[in-house]
């Protein structure tokens, strides 16, 4: 499958080192196997997306298998779902801990990975070398039309209509969401007034909404680092100041619910 330009939407064609265009557009491709599809008049930082203690914080916490119940999850929806000639796009697949844990699963699937940070899709490329990775945003989907039979989105903020753009008539978009309670027991140290996610599914233009399955349970961590990660791995951790990161940083046990919300839809004719 094929890029397209993100500049001028002809399509990309692989060439020594890299991906080019009709019109002399080119992107290199990085050594760990990655290519760069955000053009630099199209950032809004000068470093986009989760830095690099995110993202490393992200794969040790995953590769510790504390979500496993989600991916467990998310590859029976890909077995329902995905036929053998499927196409997968992960819609913000951070350092790619999910994108591989599905590709390991079902590996005849052609698998892409999109992240709008480096430190993110560097990460993810050397963790799954058989899929195809870029760095490129959400909103501007690197991909031409209905290309896709299943995309999914996991945290990551994307609009409803790019997603509705590259997936195909027929495909499934899986969009994973915090439940009411996830990591409840973690807010309640930081924040003096907790709120809860919203229990209901989105509405999302152009899909109907097909299932909303919860994955829950209680959860406890007995390992500092562990904690740590969690911590710096969420968005929390760069938003509390130095006393409050400190009192967390030092707990030695940490009881919370996990609860993710995977919404199943489909497009609308």
């Amino acid at each position: 499958m094929n890029y397209r330009c993100p500049l001028c939407r002809q399509p990309l064609l692989a060439q020594a080192g890299g991906l080019a265009c009709a019109r002399g557009h080119r992107f290199d491709r990085a050594r760990q196997g990655y290519v760069n599809l955000l053009p630099v008049q199209r950032k809004n930082s000068r470093r986009p997306g989760d830095n690099q203690a995110m993202v490393r914080a992200r794969r040790a916490f995953l590769a510790a298998g504390h979500y496993d119940e989600l991916m467990t999850s998310l590859a029976r929806q890909i077995d329902t779902h995905a036929g053998t000639a499927c196409n997968l796009l992960d819609v913000g697949c951070g350092e790619g801990s999910y994108t591989a844990r599905l590709h390991r699963h079902r590996p005849e699937l052609l698998v892409h990975g999109i992240d709008i940070s480096k430190p993110a899709i560097a990460l993810a490329a050397r963790l799954d070398p058989q899929a195809h990775f870029a760095v490129a945003s959400s909103f501007d989907l690197p991909f031409f039309d209905h290309v896709f039979d299943l995309v999914i989105n996991i945290y990551a903020p994307a609009p409803a209509e790019e997603l509705r753009r590259v997936l195909t008539k027929d495909g499934v978009l899986l969009v994973v969401r915090p439940g009411p309670d996830h990591l409840l027991g973690l807010k309640e140290l930081i924040y003096e007034q907790v709120r809860r996610h919203p229990e209901a599914a989105p509405e999302l233009t152009g899909f109907r909404l097909e299932q909303r399955l919860r994955v829950q349970r209680e959860h406890v961590l007995e390992d500092r680092q562990a904690i740590a990660d969690l911590l710096r791995m969420t968005p929390f951790y760069w938003h509390l100041d130095h006393q409050r990161q400190q009192r967390v940083l030092a707990l030695e046990r940490l009881h919370t619910p996990i609860d993710f919300a995977i919404d199943r839809y489909r497009p609308l004719s």
